[in-house]
Parts: structure tokens; C-alpha cells; sequence
């Protein structure tokens, strides 16, 4: 699960190149994070929720994956007939 907080933290200065802003925002995070960590909730899934959406998930997974090897079986099915064709 993600950390679960909206993050508004501002920049006030606007340093030449990106390593120094990656520096600041990075800061500003943990900063940010230290400070209201009572808001901040890491992992927070009870064993009852897990369970109750395992099988959808999974479901779910299983059908991107029926889709995905659809995809990837029609693509190959176009480039052999296209092969073919080229011939006659």
C-alpha cells in the first residue's frame, strides 16, 4: 500500500540545476514527514481487507494477463499473414 498524506511543501528559491532542486525537495519531504507523522500511515492493511480483495486482485491480474497474450498473439498472427501476402 502507499503512504497515505497530501504532500504541500514549497520551494521558495529556484536553484540552476536539478540536483540541487532534487536535494531541496528531498529535504522538504523528510521534513515534512518527521513532522506530521501521525498523519502519515505506512502498510496500514488489516489481514480482513487483504483477504477480502485477494481474489478480485487476482482476477484481475489473471484477465490483464488474457489480455496482454490476446494482444501478443494477434500481432504475431498480422506479421505472418503480412509475410504470407507479401509472397503472392
Amino acid at each position: 500500500m502507499q503512504a497515505n498524506f497530501n504532500l504541500q511543501v514549497g520551494i521558495t528559491e529556484r536553484p540552476q540545476k536539478g540536483a540541487k532542486r532534487k536535494g531541496i525537495s528531498a529535504e522538504n519531504i523528510a521534513v515534512y514527514l518527521i513532522s506530521f507523522s501521525d498523519k502519515v500511515h505506512y502498510h496500514q492493511n488489516t489481514a480482513g481487507q487483504d483477504s477480502a480483495f485477494r481474489e478480485g486482485r487476482q482476477h484481475y491480474t489473471y484477465i490483464r494477463i488474457m489480455v496482454k497474450q490476446k494482444v501478443q498473439l494477434t500481432n504475431q498472427l498480422g506479421k505472418l499473414l503480412y509475410s504470407i501476402l507479401l509472397k503472392y
